[in-house]
């Protein structure tokens, strides 16, 4: 511990303090100057963080996302077939594949997941598509998103500003994107010929410029006739039920796992991967060379044009 006069003594006597002084005298002298070493300096450093911010913000993965995801459930489960996969913890950016001899042709059924999830889960179907509408001489493309917004699974999917949800056939609900295409509270709309009804407006937990129409599975179309997906509310499914129901063809998102995943080397010897340790290693040790370099480069050629003109204060000093 060193008091204040003490740690001024250092400063005098190491010599550190005349300089400091000059230092200062000096960047007092040519403001302009100083400002635009400070300017030089600051503002890569500045870009670079607000850049990082900014990409860092924008990425919403894992456990930050689930809501969007799965809205209420404990997990959301895809099957397009029957047969073995492998999939990362978070398979929603479609990090998972098919193994060997992978049936397309019988998709799992409810039964099928109740014999790992138990009896006394209970399923949500639920849909995403694509599809087209008329609006005058135009033809509007939209996402698709069948489900019963009204089951308390699928709150947080979307969420109403006007209007209401569905409570029939043919009503559905759609975004601000939408709204802003020219459709509008109660409008109708055909989609593969049916006619839907428009009775809300609100925002789409997942995509936000994008056009979205949502409604029941029965009114809109399916993205396929061998893919099926739930929310499921069956309690925590931990990484191991999630490699269980991984054996026999389904693909898992579950609230659990995004909160505590596998430690990354099990799940890169699954996947069949690296892990990437290396790169990202190489990655921090560019980022710190690069962070040198700029200091060096900026800082170097300010400090030599200066010397010149403080070598005989340096000499005093000396």
């Amino acid at each position: 511990y060193i008091s204040v006069t003490g740690f001024r003594r250092v400063l005098f006597r190491s010599g550190w303090r005349p300089a400091l002084l000059i230092t200062w005298r000096d960047a007092l002298r040519h403001r302009g100057r100083s400002a635009l070493v400070l300017v030089m300096i600051s503002l890569p450093v500045l870009a670079v963080g607000a850049a990082a911010v900014i990409i860092t913000t924008a990425q919403v993965t894992g456990l930050e996302g689930a809501d969007r995801v799965m809205g209420a459930a404990d997990a959301r489960i895809r099957t397009e077939g029957s047969g073995a996969v492998v999939q990362a913890p978070d398979p929603s950016e479609g990090q998972w594949g098919e193994m060997g001899d992978f049936d397309h042709d019988r998709p799992l059924t409810e039964s099928d997941l109740r014999t790992v999830l138990g009896t006394d889960a209970r399923f949500l179907p639920i849909d995403t598509s694509w599809a087209r509408a008329r609006l005058g001489d135009r033809v509007i493309d939209f996402s698709t998103t069948g489900v019963d917004l009204s089951d308390p699974l699928a709150a947080g999917l979307f969420e109403l500003g006007s209007g209401r949800l569905p409570r029939a056939a043919g009503e559905v609900v759609v975004n601000q994107a939408m709204v802003d295409k020219g459709f509008a509270l109660g409008d109708d709309l055909e989609v593969d010929g049916a006619r839907l009804t428009v009775v809300g407006v609100g925002r789409d937990a997942t995509h936000r410029d994008t056009p979205v129409v949502a409604g029941s599975v029965a009114d809109l179309p399916a993205e396929g006739t061998n893919v099926r997906e739930w929310l499921v509310d069956a309690g925590p499914v931990p990484w191991s039920t999630v490699l269980e129901l991984n054996r026999i063809g389904a693909v898992v998102t579950s609230r659990a796992v995004l909160a505590d995943p596998p430690d990354l080397a099990s799940t890169a010897e699954q996947m069949g991967y690296d892990t990437r340790t290396d790169e990202t290693l190489a990655v921090v040790v560019v980022i710190v060379v690069m962070a040198l370099i700029e200091v060096v480069l900026l800082a170097g050629p300010a400090f030599a044009v200066g010397a010149p003109k403080h070598a005989r204060s340096l000499a005093l000093i000396a």
